[in-house]
């Protein structure tokens, strides 16, 4: 789950990164954006064999809505399934909209 200011941004869109696709695996989103509490909820699905590396998970497209010195992304949480395969690097961030 990732969370944002919603009075500062507003989810566009949300698609799968390219590390889910590596190797031209099929996958699968499903995801709900609520947009009066600034989150996103969102589970992608790999069909197929596994995959391991580095790389995008999810590609989340904002738009500004207000100027600001600071505008946080947090990821909220993150769960690995069907079974934990190992540990995955979670990066919140923040940025300045002008």
């Amino acid at each position: 789950m990732v969370g944002f200011d919603p009075k500062l941004l507003q989810v566009v869109s949300v698609d799968v990164g390219s590390f889910m696709s590596n190797g031209g695996a099929q996958t699968t989103l499903t995801k709900q954006v609520d947009a009066m509490a600034g989150s996103v909820l969102a589970t992608v699905l790999r069909v197929g064999s596994a995959v391991s590396g580095q790389g995008p998970l999810l590609q989340i497209t904002f738009k500004a809505l207000a100027p600001a010195d600071e505008a946080a992304i947090r990821v909220l949480s993150a769960t690995p399934s069907p079974q934990e395969v190992g540990s995955a690097k979670l990066s919140d961030l923040t940025v300045k909209i002008k």
